[in-house]
């Protein structure tokens, strides 16, 4: 019903949306457990897809109680994000079990390979058209059609912003050098059942 709407970077999913995201991917295959963690992380951090698309190994620490990755955001700046212990389950299994399994699909070796997201093709890495494909799939399965990796970013600073995060704490979280430009992702949810 939505599908004429124009995509507005403003569109951000409710919290019940999300939860019906994330529970898309298929977690019997392989792909689907990356993809949860993908989408997981993305919500939980409120990562940009580039920034995600380039985490190398080293950048996650998936050891207890630590739950941070040490990112590089725009203009080489480093930021720390912060994810959940969901997330973290996700993570792991992924990179314990899916991740290994992927690599060798591809022909390609989990000890050669920096890149933390792969794919089961040669070429190993994750790219932005194959996320993107990825994210409209499941978007659209959930009843989501204008949701894309932005979005999930979106979602992540404004439910934090509701659930009375501070601004600069979510501006932090965001990597945002300006305050102006937090304030236009915590605005409040477009709210899609």
């Amino acid at each position: 019903a939505h599908n004429n709407r124009r995509w507005s970077p403003r569109f951000t999913p409710a919290i019940g949306g999300v939860e019906r995201l994330l529970a898309q991917p298929d977690v019997n295959t392989m792909i689907g457990v990356r993809d949860r963690a993908i989408l997981e992380l993305l919500y939980a951090t409120g990562l940009r897809a580039a920034e995600l698309l380039g985490l190398a190994c080293h950048q996650v620490s998936l050891g207890d109680p630590d739950r941070i990755i040490a990112v590089m955001g725009k203009g080489q700046k480093e930021r720390i994000v912060i994810y959940n212990q969901i997330t973290q389950t996700w993570l792991r299994y992924y990179l314990r079990v899916a991740r290994p399994q992927l690599l060798i699909r591809a022909g390609a070796s989990p000890d050669h390979t920096p890149q933390f997201f792969v794919q089961h093709r040669p070429a190993g890495g994750l790219s932005y058209p194959v996320l993107r494909r990825m994210i409209r799939g499941y978007a659209n399965a959930a009843g989501l059609p204008l949701l894309t990796a932005h979005s999930l970013r979106h979602a992540f600073a404004s439910h934090l912003y509701q659930g009375g995060a501070n601004l600069r704490v979510v501006q932090e979280l965001l990597g945002h050098s300006h305050l102006a430009t937090t304030c236009a992702y915590a605005r409040p949810a477009i709210d899609f059942m």
